[in-house]
């Protein structure tokens, strides 16, 4: 079996996903997460190397202030508990984005838990890039203009 070395995730349609649920959008987002990070381990299972989630466009700062500080608080909470996991694991996690937007204090649990404390421990078998804010539209022309080596700039490479 071919094992891709990079897999690229779009974290989109939570909240269509709880509604055909009939649950609250909250808890779409809750479950999203739980896959990001399932996707992770399957990945790290099998060898990829790289495993990006965007996970917070410029347009999902125009939800409600209640779904942007969930999403936040959600981001920031998932990370604090699967430190020592990921630690362990080897796992590599690289925050990219405008960080200055984020909350204070999920700025400093970034800066704090992951700038200081995970890079000092180098290597890594797989590394998942959270990318907070970067412009994603949905215009499909939008998407063909974006060059490779604007990501190759933003993104590490396996």
């Amino acid at each position: 079996m071919n094992i891709p070395q990079h897999i690229v995730l779009v974290l989109d349609g939570n909240r269509r996903w709880a509604k055909s649920k009939g649950i609250h959008s909250f808890e779409g987002h809750k479950q999203g997460y739980k896959n990001i990070v399932n996707i992770c381990q399957w990945g790290k299972d099998r060898g990829v190397k790289m495993l990006t989630a965007f996970g917070f466009s410029t347009e999902n700062w125009n939800r409600s202030e209640d779904e942007v500080n969930y999403l936040m608080k959600l981001l920031e909470n998932g990370l604090s508990e699967s430190l020592e996991t990921f630690m362990r694991d080897g796992v590599k996690v690289k925050i990219i984005g405008q960080k200055e937007r984020l909350p204070q204090s999920l700025q400093e649990a970034i800066k704090k838990d992951w700038e200081e404390k995970k890079w000092a421990r180098g290597g890594s078998t797989i590394t998942q890039q959270v990318v907070k804010n970067v412009f994603l539209s949905r215009q499909k022309t939008l998407w063909r203009k974006l060059k490779e080596f604007f990501w190759a700039q933003k993104l590490e490479t396996a």
